[in-house]
């Protein structure tokens, strides 16, 4: 009888042990998912055509890992496309769909403030004139970089800003032009844009305070057939 008693505690405690290994598991993929911001059509990172300055508009951590954290805010912007054919010359407006998803401690609501897109275009022609240290102390002094175009400059907005409350979803378009005079050079190549969208909120909070709304955005990338 013992023996048999024996048999069936061992068995329980087999049981409790997969059981305990399987849970283990499911919380590491629960926390791993939880850090990582991964939707459809976002992407994560710049091609190497553009130079980038500045804090980075995605990181990653996602903003569900970030509100997790104890984030105030995040904003979330979709475009739609995000993957574009347009020849020189052209112009094609980009429709925006930004959301104000909230914390336990979220904004009533935030302004947004278009300024462009971060970073330059660089031409292929000009990326051994200069190493990426040089254009880099160059755009610490706000002096031009021989070879390159603000990607600022191709981009405009149809509004100057947009205001979102908790949990609110709201549309703006940002127009795209693809200068006339791009070098031939840069044909069947893609220029990769990340709406720059400024939290009005936080321009003057204080340095401990500033990063309690992050925007995570989108990536357009266009190309240039034309």
């Amino acid at each position: 009888m013992f023996w048999k008693i024996s048999k069936v505690s061992m068995a329980a405690m087999t049981t409790t042990v997969v059981f305990l290994g399987i849970a283990a598991v499911v919380a590491v993929l629960i926390l791993t998912s939880l850090d990582t911001w991964n939707p459809p059509t976002l992407q994560s990172s710049q091609a190497q055509t553009n130079e980038q300055s500045g804090e980075a508009i995605n990181t990653i951590r996602g903003p569900t890992a970030f509100l997790f954290a104890g984030g105030r805010s995040a904003i979330i912007v979709v475009a739609e496309p995000t993957k574009i054919d347009l020849p020189r010359g052209e112009s094609i407006d980009v429709t925006l769909n930004i959301e104000h998803m909230v914390g336990n401690n979220g904004f009533g609501s935030l302004t947004l403030v278009p300024a462009g897109s971060r970073g330059s275009l660089i031409l292929p022609s000009s990326v051994q004139d200069l190493t990426p240290e040089e254009r880099t102390e160059l755009m610490k002094q706000s002096r031009p970089i021989p070879g390159t175009i603000p990607l600022s400059s191709i981009v405009s907005y149809s509004d100057p800003q947009v205001t979102l409350g908790a949990g609110e979803t709201k549309s703006i378009r940002m127009t795209i032009a693809i200068p006339k005079d791009l070098p031939d050079e840069m044909v069947q190549k893609s220029i990769h844009i990340s709406p720059n969208l400024v939290i009005l909120e936080m321009q003057n909070a204080e340095p401990d305070r500033a990063s309690d709304a992050l925007v995570y955005s989108d990536m357009v990338t266009v190309t240039v057939v034309g």
